[in-house]
C-alpha cells in the first residue's frame, strides 16, 4: 500500500473531491490531504520531530477546522504531492507582457527586450516567490520523501475580468512563445530544492497552456469544512471531475516510476522530470 499526501491551497479541494469519487479504483493507494486556502501553506515551519506546523493563528484555525490538526509529518507518507499554490507557467505572463527575450518570436505590444539569461533570471525569481516553492523548501528541511509538483490549473478565462483577449496574448499562443514560457517555468522549478516530478494539468482539460475548458470549472467547490460551491463567476478553481483526472495521472506516474509498491522511498533522483 502506497501512502500519498496531497498538500495544497484552495486548489486542493478539486483533488480531494476527485479522490472521494474514484478512490475505489486505486486499492493499493491510500491518500491523505492537508492544506489551507490562499498563501496559508507558506506559513508552515519545522516544529520538531519531523513535523511542519502552522505559525499563524488564522492558518492554525483553518487547518484544525479542515483536518483536525495544524501539523503534519511528511515522513508518515511514501510520496508527497503538492497541488496548486501558484505553480504554473501562468505566473510568468505578467513578466512576458512587459519583457521579452531575444528568443521570443512575438513582437506585439509594448515591451522591453532582454537577453535570454536576464529573462530567465527574472523568471527564476518570480517562480521562487510562489507559495509552492516556499513550502517545498520547508518540506526539505524535515523530509527527503519523493515530491510530485502538480501544476496549478489554468483558469477558464485568460484574465479574471473576462475582457477580450489582448493581441499580445493571442500572438504568444500562435507564435510558439507559449512553449518557451513553459520551458522557462520548468527551468525555474529545476532550481527548487528537491522537486522530483513536475506534472502538467491533464491534457484533455486544456484549451491551451493558459486556459482550461469551462466544463472543468463548473460546480467547483471551496476548501472549507463543508466544501461549499463557488459562485458561478469563479473561473479559476476546478471541479471534482478535474480532480479525478489529476488523481489518475498521479497514480500512473507512481506506477511508471516504481513508487506504487508502498516502500518509503527517499528522493534520490537529482534531476526534475516533466510528466505530461
Amino acid at each position: 500500500m502506497t501512502r500519498i499526501c496531497f498538500i495544497g491551497n484552495s486548489h486542493l479541494a478539486a483533488v480531494k473531491l476527485g479522490w472521494d469519487a474514484t478512490s475505489n479504483e486505486y486499492p493499493h493507494l491510500t491518500a491523505s490531504f492537508f492544506g489551507a486556502p490562499a498563501a496559508g501553506m507558506s506559513l508552515m515551519v519545522p516544529g520538531g520531530d519531523g513535523y511542519l506546523v502552522s505559525n499563524h493563528s488564522t492558518v492554525t484555525t483553518q487547518l484544525q477546522s479542515l483536518w483536525g490538526t495544524e501539523r503534519f509529518r511528511p515522513d508518515d507518507y511514501d510520496v508527497l504531492c503538492l497541488v496548486g499554490m501558484g505553480l504554473s507557467p501562468r505566473t510568468l505572463l505578467r513578466l512576458y507582457r512587459f519583457f521579452r527575450s531575444s528568443v521570443h518570436r512575438n513582437r506585439t505590444g509594448q515591451f522591453r527586450l532582454l537577453s535570454p539569461e536576464c529573462f530567465q533570471a527574472a523568471a527564476n525569481g518570480r517562480v521562487a516567490s510562489m507559495v509552492g516553492a516556499m513550502l517545498l523548501s520547508r518540506l526539505r528541511d524535515v523530509s527527503q520523501r519523493p515530491v510530485i509538483l502538480v501544476m496549478q490549473a489554468a483558469p477558464c478565462l485568460p484574465f479574471a475580468d473576462g475582457g477580450p483577449q489582448p493581441e499580445w496574448l493571442t500572438t504568444m499562443l500562435t507564435s510558439g512563445d507559449d512553449r518557451l514560457l513553459l520551458e522557462s517555468f520548468v527551468d525555474a522549478v529545476r532550481r527548487f530544492p528537491g522537486a522530483n516530478f513536475l506534472m502538467q494539468q491533464p491534457e484533455i482539460t486544456s484549451l491551451n497552456l493558459f486556459v482550461t475548458k469551462p466544463e472543468y470549472a463548473a460546480g467547483s467547490q471551496r476548501l472549507d469544512p463543508s466544501f461549499s460551491e463557488h459562485e458561478d463567476e469563479d473561473t479559476s478553481h476546478m471541479n471534482a471531475t478535474y480532480g479525478a483526472l489529476v488523481v489518475r495521472d498521479v497514480h500512473e506516474l507512481l506506477r511508471r516510476e516504481g513508487l506504487a509498491g508502498g516502500r518509503a522511498a527517499q528522493a534520490e533522483k537529482p534531476a526534475l522530470e516533466l510528466s505530461v
